[in-house]
Parts: structure tokens; sequence; C-alpha cells
């Protein structure tokens, strides 16, 4: 059994090496006048100078509204013409759909965009297959009156021309991975009890909600999370689900080829949303999990996945006072308030760190915990990621990251001010273990002021904020001022929702530059570790946000 540790922090304050910083104006990329409204988006860029057909580069910005082939789901700005014009996209239809029973069925709006080291772009979505497969159980797996033979699986597009096109690469079905019993259907739910109702007359399909792909960007290997929420059979006669018995694990699966097969490396002992999986090194993996990390390591007989996490002995997950249940229709915005865990690398190390909801200084905020995985340990940053207004009812919605690969991470969230119901999108660097940057704002004027703007309710049937957000950026040489050195600028594309499903962008540059306003640093010394808590078993973790509910049902 793993033991987690308590560090003791010092603060050592400012110091005379200072971060600048440039924040650029936002802008609005999607939707298009009279275009369906997304309710999150996801985003990646293609770096300059990699792809002919963008040698500026891109930002490409998803709509999840629309599924393949639908005209308007990717739409792209080349960097230098940050304001436009658009660059739409096309896609293949998926194999099998113009038959008279389409193969596929768009029933969750969970998916990624990912951009490979060579510039290559991949879109990835979950979504319903009834491909005929030899299973006790396919008769009785349906979504609705989608089936039978119905379960989740993952289809992937790949475009080689800095997103304009994308065309259909391959899948991975959970039917055909391991033992297949990701694939087993599972039992429908009341709507308002979530108790489990009868097999009458079909079960409700199995496989995942909230699968997450991401890429090696020093490989180009992707890396896919996938929860298994079935049943096992009672095992005798007529094919029948035991409620005693569920699958109730995560597979992770690595891809070579872009998406086109997989291959299974292992599953954890707990079905989470959105988890993220982290490479450390060429033999472990680092997966956030509530307030705590789990470990995949590889040996002589294979990969191996921790039984239990190591939990962050300085907090714990959730915000169990928040005046509104999570999920439930509230009085200021329509969306999940209780954000997953989000795992990045460490820059500099092959750490990780994790970002987690909590009550940090009795605010509805996060805590950020940077993990030892040789020593199996926690530090926490001294500065919880806690409402700048400080109201009772503030809250952070909608952390994220953008990792580049090299170089520092950036951290971004939604800063809400229940009172006057005005958001501001701020940041923060991560450059290393226990180093980091002061807070920033993101969303700002012309004039580079912290900009706000108002989220209320709209209805019926009011908007969406969805449950994450993903987007990306690169690192690039700088151009040094006369008689400097040189140096790397890092750049980063945050997106982020504004009322009418509007998506809005800015460009944050990172580097030594004279021109930009400099950021403190703050440095966290490692003083003495002490012996706090033992790890928890996963299938304890208490899950505060969806995945006892609506996990169990597609989006």
């Amino acid at each position: 059994m793993r033991t987690a540790f308590l560090l003791a922090l010092l603060f050592l304050g400012a110091v005379a090496r200072a971060e600048n910083v440039s924040v650029s104006p936002n802008l609005k990329i999607i939707p298009k006048p009279g275009a369906p409204r997304p309710g999150e988006a996801q985003s990646t860029v293609v770096p300059p100078d990699v792809k002919i057909q963008c040698p500026a580069g891109r930002l490409l910005v998803t709509n999840d509204a629309l599924r393949p082939p639908a005209a308007g789901l990717v739409t792209g700005r080349d960097l230098d013409k940050a304001a436009g014009p658009d660059v739409p996209a096309t896609f293949d239809e998926p194999p099998g759909q113009k038959s008279t029973l389409p193969r596929y069925d768009f029933v969750t709006n969970d998916h990624d965009l990912l951009t490979l080291p060579n510039g290559d772009v991949l879109y990835l979505t979950g979504a319903a297959s009834r491909a005929p497969v030899d299973a006790p159980w396919f008769d009785s797996a349906y979504r609705d009156d989608f089936g039978p033979g119905a379960r989740s699986v993952v289809l992937t597009w790949r475009s080689s021309d800095c997103g304009r096109t994308f065309h259909y690469t391959g899948e991975f079905d959970p039917a055909h991975a391991g033992d297949g019993s990701c694939a087993l259907p599972q039992f429908h739910l009341d709507p308002i009890s979530h108790k489990i109702i009868e097999h009458t007359p079909h079960y409700d399909m199995g496989g995942a909600d909230g699968q997450t792909v991401q890429v090696d960007r020093a490989t180009g290997r992707l890396y896919l999370t996938f929860s298994c929420v079935g049943y096992h059979s009672k095992g005798k006669g007529t094919f029948t689900l035991d409620p005693a018995n569920p699958v109730n694990r995560t597979l992770l699966a690595v891809s070579e080829n872009a998406g086109a097969t997989w291959q299974t490396l292992g599953a954890l002992d707990k079905a989470v949303w959105r988890l993220n999986a982290v490479p450390l090194d060429t033999a472990t993996f680092a997966f956030g999990i509530g307030d705590g990390v789990a470990l995949g390591t590889k040996n002589s007989t294979g990969w191996h996945f921790d039984k239990e996490y190591t939990p962050d002995p300085s907090g714990s997950f959730g915000w169990p006072n928040f005046p509104f249940p999570a999920g439930a229709t509230n009085p200021w915005i329509l969306t999940y308030m209780f954000g997953h865990t989000l795992t990045a690398r460490t820059p500099g190390t092959h750490d990780a760190f994790i970002v987690y909801a909590t009550t940090a200084d009795k605010r509805f905020g996060y805590r950020l915990a940077f993990h030892d995985h040789l020593k199996n340990q926690f530090a926490d940053a001294p500065d919880p990621i806690v409402p700048a207004t400080g109201g009772p009812n503030d809250f952070i919605l909608h952390p994220a990251v953008i990792d580049n690969g090299v170089g520092p991470v950036l951290l971004y969230w939604n800063d809400v001010d229940a009172k006057t119901m005005r958001v501001t999108v701020r940041g923060r660097l991560i450059f290393g273990q226990g180093d980091y940057s002061n807070d920033f704002a993101i969303s700002v004027d012309e004039a580079g002021q912290p900009r706000s703007f108002t989220v209320v309710k709209k209805g019926p049937p009011g908007d969406w904020y969805g449950d994450y957000q993903t987007a990306g950026g690169f690192r690039m040489p700088g151009a040094a001022v006369a008689g400097g050195k040189p140096f790397m600028l890092d750049v980063f594309y945050p997106i982020w929702i504004e009322p009418g499903g509007v998506v809005r962008f800015a460009r944050v540059r990172a580097g030594e530059r004279g021109d930009s306003p400099p950021l403190r640093r703050v440095f966290v010394e490692a003083k003495q570790w002490h012996r706090a808590a033992s790890a928890t078993p996963l299938s304890t973790l208490p899950l505060a946000e969806r995945h006892e509910t609506d996990v169990r049902r597609h989006d």
C-alpha cells in the first residue's frame, strides 16, 4: 500500500528573474449567425512552419452541437489573420452510414481535437455502434431505438492539410478490447432516483462517457482512457445482467498510427469520467483521480495499475456546501459545477501536477498540487485557485491546461462573481515543481485591461456551458532585441464560451521579452516531509461530480 506525505512549504517570495507575458485582445471565432450554438468547444493549434498549407500556423475550434460530416463542425483561423477569414473543414462520412440501418449514432458530445508532432490534426469522438460482433449480449443492448448490439466506440478522423479536410481513419471498439467486458450493456436508470429499472424489454448500451484522448507531443502516440459502466452477466441461461457485479473500470489504450488501430495496455479499477493519462517516462503513467494520483508502471511482465490512489493530504475533493447540488438546474448558470480533476506534466521533470475542486480558503476554488512519482509524495502550491472577488458564493468554472510538450504549462479558468454573474478568464503559468507565476487576466479588452462578461441563464432551454474545454499552443524561438540573447517564446491560445454559445480566444505569449509586463514567479522550497495518510482503494473514491449518475447515460 502506498503512503502519501505532507510537505511543509516555505515561500521564497518574488525573485529578480521574472517571466514577461502579453495577452492579445479577445476575438470571436464561432458560431456564425444562424449556426447551432456550441455548449462546449475543443481546440488545437497547428504551429507555424510545420505545414505548407498554413505556414503561419492555424487555430482550429470545434462546435459540439454538430457531428461528422456536418459543415461547421471544425472552423480554422490562420494565426497571422486572427480576425479572419474562417477556414471551414469538411469530413468524410463514417463507413456504413448510408445503409438501411446506419452503423453509428452520435449519442454524445464528448470529443477531442489534437495536433500530432508533424502538424496533422485528429478529430476523435464518441459514438454508438451496432456493428455485428459475436457476443451473448448482442441482442439485448440498445440505446433508445438504436440496436441491437449497441455499445460506445471512439471514431477518428485525420487531416493532413491544417484541418481543411478530415478523412476517416478508424475506431476503437471495446467489444474487441481485452475480454470485451467494456462493451457489456447496463441497466436503465430512473431519471429521478437513479435507481435501476428492470430489463424491459432491452438493456441500455454500455461503454464510455467522457472518454479522453491525449497525444504525447514527443512521440506522437495517442493515449485513450475509456470508462466502462456496464454489468457482468449472471452467467446462467438467458443473458441477464447482475446488478451486484458492475464492470466499473477504465481502460487505457495506445495507438501508434494516429487512431487507425489501438492496443489495450490495461485498466484501472474504477470508471472515471474524463480521466487524463499523463506519460511521465517510457514506463510510468500518472492519473489524477479526485484529490489524488494513481500510477501505471511497466515491468518485465507488462503494465500494472494501482488499485489505490494516493490522496493529497492537504485537501479533499469537492464543494460539499455549495448552494445547489452538482448538475442541478440553478438560478445562475446552466452547467456542471464540480469540475473533474486535471492532470498535466510538470515542466522540467518526470512528474505531474493535479488541479482539483476543493473549498480552498473556504471558497469554491481549486487546489494545485505537485506530485513526485518516485517518492509518491505531494506538495501543494501555497496559492490556491480561488475567485478574486471573495464573495461567499463565487466559484471557479472550467479550469483547463495547455501543454506544449516543452516549456511551461498554461493553467486557466473562468472566475465567476456570483453576485453580478460576471466572469473574468484568468490564468497562471506552471514552470516546474513549486514554481509558478502569479495569476493574470486572459479576458482583456483592446487596451489590455481585464475584461469581464455576464453569464446569465437564458431560456428556454438556456445556455449550456459544458463540462470541459481544451486548447493548444506551441514553442518557438523569440525575436531577440538588439544586443539581447536568443530565447524561446511560449505561445498559447486559450478558448472559452460566452453567452449565446460564442467561442472567444486570446493569444498568450510568455518569454523574456522586454516589451511585455513581467510576471512575479513564486518558488516553493521543500523543508521537511511528514507522514500523513495511507492510500485509498479506487473503489471507495467519492465522485462528487456526475460519475454515479450521468456517466451511465451519454450527454
